[in-house]
């Protein structure tokens, strides 16, 4: 009471005859029931006293009376006094036993009948800001403000929303005053951002609605924001006719009683100490039986945590709690800073309600939790978006920031659970905190964040509640559904301190919003370093184990890695990549997975030529690595001067090339490259390629070349590109020069390939073939009789006489001859003889074949021939037979 005092001015008692209502709410039992008999006895108690009944519900919880203030004073043993608080007068009933005067004048069993009596007509603070935005889409571009489907994806509504989810289900609204503009708000509002159009809204109470600065604005946004997270839910909007306590919880039992809403948002409150009743007695001790009553009829409560930070009053001078939501029937619903940019995330709002009821006993789903900030009763119990929020009120964009955003979302994600026969209530919601992993799967555990005096951290805390609520996942966890990590391992397992390597993951999953990431550290190290760019988020939406990657880019890491050997982590979470990855799932880690190399290979090239060396060349090579092993280096090579560019990198060790063109310098140069992919420095060798000139006296040995001066009887030589002097000698005893010739596809241009001495171009690779002939003399014996005739296909046929001589090819044509001795009259063939390197078949025969391997000599043998001729007149007999032929032996 004294602390009441200090806190208001008296400014005088109220005028005895003006006629005032009150409220007097009943006392329940654990399912919310009125004793019925004792609330008639209370009822006509007052009736006796003058005292009208002027509203009734049907559940009993409260009553509203009316009578003369003399009245009601002299019945209830009350004073009503106006007062003022700030810039607020208000009247109110106070019990005279508190003001200091006798006894009250009612009966216990009256007392004990109540939970309370409200004679007031205080306010309640609407916990919520706003500001009128002059030029729309100007202050978009500075102001990131979150659209409903950002949170529809973000919260985990979308799926249901899509699958119609919310239809038939109620959201209660309880406000004062109301919106006179409320359907044409709305119909902007969702059109603006393409929502499902045609909310059913019934209005409680309308009477004749007019603007409130206050009141009307809350009255859109929670109407607003409340459709747009239950797209196809009736809105039951319960308008009381002023803000005062009584007024507020008649309209909240009014939506209890008549319409049995599924959900209800309540978006004020007030200071939990302050009193609520004539006995001063606690808004908690007042008004808790309405909430029991609608519990325990199936209705869930969200009532906005306030405004004030770890504060009960606008001034934020006082620590503690707002009332409604610090009941323990009532889910509180803290405040977040919604961001878009790269990703969606959320931080604690710096005036999120929270901190610990001194009024409220601690329920047993916090107390199960092992809740420890409070002995009482923890607030918030979840948080969501509530800064930055554009709504539509009286025709005109307002932006707003206040937990009266967050109320009227969670009741619609609620109405959208509700769909599918699902209750968030502190019994769902904290009956998972225990279990890590389904705790982080059901919220975005909130991590950062102040309300003044408490600070967000790990699981549950004083400004975010348990964190934002994930209702895919909630409702999946609820259902059975699981996530697992089955296997992970990352390739390359070798990178540099700029490189990117790839983590895989085989998860199995129908949850949402899970996100993979990494973290590394030098192996020996505490320090973990991150990568916070390329971190993923992947949605589940079916069962199945599938393998996921994800890039971890070094470049994007807190500092550049020293070259060693590192642990890696593999990330699980639930929530924004790279802001609540320490919302960890799982986190695994293998030590000396990773190698970072910063240090590049080296390449020496261990043959290959250098110096003048012909057109057929190769090379061959070896490497080193600190880290990867010499089977696993990889290489690049480039001949300069003929490739057109470095070749796709190879395990290869050698490279040939045949055919260089000659006259040409070249360099070949090798590199090689790390699994890291560090590449190493060039080895190279410097060359240049001459032609390759083979010489060929021919026949073999039987002469020699001399070519710029140096003599050759065979074998080949090295020139560079040019024209030298070639000159043929072939040997003695039979031997003469025939020709010159280069062979096919020889580069050897001889200048004059019949003369002995001649000039030769070299291109290119060829060959210098200098042809002999065997000269082979013909002799007649006896001389000067006859002829001789060779015939056949090679070099050297014709006809011979004694002492002539013929050229003949012995490399072409050895065996490819016919001789025949051209006999003289008078003489007849006597035989073949030959000299040197000439043979005929058949020395006895006229004709045969001649084979000329050699210089040497032929002699055909000739035989004279004699005729005997013997006269008849002679007489005598002959012998031989005339006619017959002597020949000289």
């Amino acid at each position: 009471m004294k602390e009441f005092l200090r806190e208001v001015s008296l400014l005088g008692p109220l005028e005895k005859n003006k006629t005032i209502k009150f409220i007097i709410t009943f006392k329940v039992d654990e399912k919310g029931n009125v004793n019925v008999s004792a609330y008639e006895q209370v009822k006509q108690f007052l009736i006796n006293h003058n005292i009208t009944i002027k509203k009734e519900w049907a559940n009993r919880v409260m009553l509203e009376a009316e009578g003369k203030v003399a009245d009601i004073e002299k019945t209830l043993g009350a004073e009503i006094n106006v007062y003022k608080m700030g810039n607020k007068t208000f009247y109110m009933g106070i019990s005279k036993e508190l003001l200091g005067f006798p006894g009250t004048t009612l009966p216990n069993w009256f007392l004990n009948s109540t939970a309370g009596i409200v004679i007031d007509n205080m306010t309640i603070e609407s916990p919520f800001s706003f500001k009128k935005i002059k030029n729309k889409k100007d202050i978009l571009a500075s102001i990131k403000s979150p659209a409903p489907q950002d949170l529809w994806y973000y919260y985990g509504v979308k799926p249901f929303i899509d699958a119609g989810w919310s239809k038939g289900m109620k959201i209660g609204i309880v406000v004062a005053y109301g919106d006179p503009n409320l359907s044409s708000d709305l119909s902007l509002f969702q059109t603006y951002y393409n929502l499902p159009s045609g909310t059913n809204i019934i209005i409680i109470n309308p009477g004749n609605v007019k603007w409130n600065d206050d009141w009307s604005p809350e009255t859109a946004l929670d109407v607003e924001w409340a459709s747009a997270m239950a797209p196809k839910a009736d809105i039951y909007l319960s308008v009381a006719s002023d803000a005062s306590s009584g007024s507020m919880y008649g309209a909240i039992n009014d939506l209890i009683t008549n319409y049995r809403p599924n959900v209800i948002s309540i978006s004020w409150g007030a200071d939990e100490e302050k009193g609520c009743d004539w006995l001063l007695r606690k808004c908690y001790d007042v008004y808790h039986s309405i909430f029991i009553n609608g519990y325990n009829n199936g209705i869930r409560f969200y009532a906005a945590s306030g405004d004030y930070g770890a504060y009960a009053n606008p001034e934020m001078t006082k620590q503690g709690v707002i009332y409604p939501a610090s009941d323990d029937l009532v889910v509180a619903v803290g405040g977040t800073v919604f961001y878009s940019d790269q990703y969606y995330y959320e931080e604690g709002w710096e005036y999120s309600g929270g901190g610990c009821s001194k009024i409220v006993p601690k329920p047993s789903y916090q107390s199960n939790a092992g809740i420890s900030l409070c002995d009482k009763r923890a607030v918030p119990d979840i948080a969501l978006v509530s800064y930055n929020i554009e709504f539509v009120a009286g025709g005109k964009w307002y932006l707003g920031s206040g937990t009266s955003f967050a109320a009227p979302i969670a009741a619609g994600m609620a109405a959208v659970a509700r769909s599918g026969g699902w209750y968030i209530d502190g019994n769902s919601l904290y009956a998972y905190y225990g279990d890590d992993l389904k705790y982080k799967l059901i919220f975005y555990d909130i991590k950062s964040g102040n309300n003044g005096i408490y600070t967000a951290s790990t699981k549950w805390d004083a400004v975010t509640g348990l964190g934002s609520l994930d209702l895919y996942n909630f409702i999946a966890v609820f259902s059975g559904k699981s996530l697992s990590l089955d296997g992970y391992y990352l390739s390359p397992n070798i990178v540099n301190s700029t490189g990117k390597f790839y983590l895989y993951y085989l998860l199995s999953s129908q949850l949402a919003h899970i996100g993979l990431g990494a973290d590394i550290r030098q192996h020996g190290s505490t320090t973990w370093l991150w990568d916070a760019k390329n971190d993923v988020l992947i949605d589940f939406t079916s069962s199945g184990s599938t393998w996921y990657n994800r890039a971890f880019d070094l470049k994007n890491t807190q500092s550049s890695p020293a070259a060693g050997y590192y642990d890696v982590e593999w990330d699980v979470f639930h929530g924004a990549p790279g802001k609540s990855s320490s919302n960890l799932l799982y986190s695994p880690i293998k030590e000396n997975s990773l190698v970072i190399d910063s240090n590049p290979p080296t390449v020496t090239i261990t043959s290959g030529p250098s110096g003048i060396t012909k057109g057929d060349v190769s090379f061959t090579w070896t490497g080193s690595d600190d880290y990867t092993s010499t089977s696993d280096l990889l290489y690049s090579y480039y001949l300069e001067g003929y490739d057109s560019g470095w070749s796709s990198w190879t395990s290869s060790t050698s490279k040939t090339y045949n055919g260089l063109p000659a006259g040409k310098s070249y360099t070949f140069r090798v590199k090689a490259k790390d699994k890291a992919g560090n590449v190493g420095p060039e080895s190279s060798r410097s060359f240049t390629v001459y032609a390759e000139v083979c010489f060929y006296p021919l026949p073999s040995g039987l002469g020699t070349i001399v070519f710029n001066n140096k003599v050759y009887s065979s074998g080949c030589d090295l020139y560079n590109v040019g024209t030298y002097s070639a000159e043929a000698n072939p040997s003695s005893g039979g031997w003469i020069f025939d020709t010159w010739e280069s062979g096919v596809a020889s580069k050897i241009y001889i200048h004059d390939p019949s003369s002995r001495s001649t000039l030769v171009d070299v291109s290119g690779n060829g060959n210098l073939i200098a042809k002999f002939d065997a000269l082979v003399t013909f002799y007649t014996n006896p001389q000067n009789l006859g002829s001789i005739t060779v015939s056949g296909s090679g070099k050297g046929t014709g006809t011979y006489y004694n002492g002539q001589q013929g050229a003949f090819d012995r490399i072409s044509c050895t065996n490819c001859y016919t001789i025949t001795a051209n006999v003289p009259s008078g003489y007849s063939f006597a035989g073949w003889s030959t000299t040197g390197y000439v043979s005929v078949g058949d020395p006895s025969k006229q004709s045969t074949s001649l084979v000329v391997n050699g210089p040497g000599t032929i002699t055909v043998n000739w035989k004279a021939q004699y005729q005997l001729i013997i006269s008849s007149s002679d007489g005598g007999t002959t012998n031989p037979a005339p006619g017959s032929y002597w020949y000289d032996p």
